[in-house]
This record gives structure tokens, C-alpha cells and sequence, in this order.
């Protein structure tokens, strides 16, 4: 004879652990369900947009540039870039070349750093400044684009 043990039909809705939960099914036309995505931390999203125009061949050119502000510390997240030519683009912290990308013939004329990962990005201080540089080769001036991306708390 098998014996079976029984369980409330919900199990304990106070779980305790992860592998104490009860998978839920969520029927096709349920209504919305109302979601609230709370960041790992407060801060204030900070989005510093430049454009360095008819650059010259050979030239290193600051696109763009974000410092931060006295009393604040701020997380580097994101800094997105393309322009009109193929080129060299460097992101600098404090002077120090932290990341750089290339662009190339046949592909695409945009790209990005990303410094978040796992984290909430790359960590910076009061005063710090960040730059987006380029350089490109080409015998005809271009136009460059660039956003830094950025949370202060």
C-alpha cells in the first residue's frame, strides 16, 4: 500500500528560501500586472550628449567630456559613439586611457563601452573627468558623436 503525505495546496506562503517557493503559472490573457524595477541603489541618471564637427584627419578630438560635480560620486555606466569615418576612440579617465574602440571599413560606424557588467559601473569621484576622444585617418573631414552615461548619487 503507498502512503502519501499531504501538503497544503500552497505549501508555507511565508518561504522562507528560494527553494521553498512555489512555481506560479500566469494565464495568456491575464491582465497586466503592475512592475516596479527598483535600480541596485538611488542616484540620478546623468547624460552628457556632444558632437566634435568637420574633424581633420590625424587630429585627437575631444567629443565629449563629463566631470564630477563637487560633493557627488557617480558610476560610469555607458558611453555610446559613431561618426562619419572610421576611427580610433578612446575613453579617458583622468587623463588615463581606460578603454578604446575601433571602428573599421565594412562595418558599422557606431559602437559603445560598457562598464557595467555585474556592477553599477566604473566608480569615480568628485572632480574626476572622463573624455571620449577619436582620431581618424581618413583625407576628408567627418562629423563625431558621443554620450556619457552616468549615474550620481
Amino acid at each position: 500500500m503507498t502512503q502519501f503525505t499531504h501538503y497544503p495546496p500552497h505549501g508555507d506562503l511565508g518561504q522562507k528560501t528560494m527553494a521553498e517557493s512555489q512555481p506560479v503559472v500566469i494565464a495568456s490573457d491575464q491582465t497586466p500586472i503592475p512592475v516596479t524595477v527598483v535600480s541596485g541603489g538611488s542616484g540620478t541618471q546623468v547624460d552628457t550628449y556632444s558632437e566634435a564637427l568637420a574633424v581633420a584627419s590625424n587630429i585627437v578630438t575631444t567629443i565629449t567630456t563629463y566631470i564630477v560635480p563637487v560633493g557627488k560620486t557617480a558610476f560610469l555606466e555607458r558611453i555610446s559613439f559613431s561618426g562619419g569615418n572610421i576611427a580610433l576612440y578612446r575613453t579617458l579617465v583622468n587623463g588615463v586611457n581606460v578603454d578604446t574602440r575601433q571602428t573599421y571599413f565594412g562595418g558599422e560606424l557606431c559602437n559603445s563601452f560598457e562598464f557595467n557588467g555585474s556592477s553599477d559601473g566604473l566608480g569615480l569621484v568628485a572632480g574626476d573627468q572622463v573624455q571620449i576622444t577619436v582620431v581618424h585617418q581618413r583625407p576628408t573631414v567627418a562629423d563625431f558623436y558621443a554620450r556619457i552615461q552616468v549615474t550620481e548619487k
